[in-house]
């Protein structure tokens, strides 16, 4: 699941231009980057005053920071978990909300990523799969080493 997630990243290598359009078919193919994600990836990999501005027709990806993942083999998922969280709403009144948390950690050998880590939150899909609500932790790291 982490990995299809996070799969897409690969692609936006330092340097290649993204026409408007295949950004946007970016946005509508991957969770981590649609419209309706509660995540900003793209600004990982863009300056976001320019995905903001619809006058710009291309957008190069940055090289200053990256989005480490599972599939580089130094990320690794330390936990994974299913919780049950009931809110007090105040009146006797209460709301039970059920989340899937999938805990990463940096496990290289490089020591400015020791920091490094990520936790996704996840809630229930209408079909018995579960959508991103969130991240905490660390979404990118900065290439230079400097935190």
């Amino acid at each position: 699941m982490v990995q299809e997630l996070e799969r897409p990243t690969l692609e936006f290598k330092p340097g290649y231009i993204f026409s408007r359009s295949e950004l946007e078919e970016t946005q509508n193919k991957y969770e981590l980057f649609s419209k309706e994600s509660p995540v900003n990836a793209l600004a990982t990999f863009f300056v976001t005053s320019e995905l903001e501005d619809t006058s710009i027709t291309e957008f190069e990806v940055q090289g200053k920071y990256r989005y480490p993942t599972v599939i580089d083999g130094d990320i690794k998922i330390d936990k994974a978990y299913v919780r049950t969280i009931v809110y007090d709403l105040g009146n006797g009144m209460t709301e039970t909300k059920v989340r899937l948390f999938i805990e990463q950690k940096y496990v290289g050998k490089d020591t400015d990523m020791k920091r490094f880590y990520r936790n996704y939150i996840f809630t229930p899909g209408g079909n018995e799969d579960w959508v991103l609500d969130g991240i905490d932790g660390y979404l990118n790291a900065p290439t230079d080493g400097k935190w």
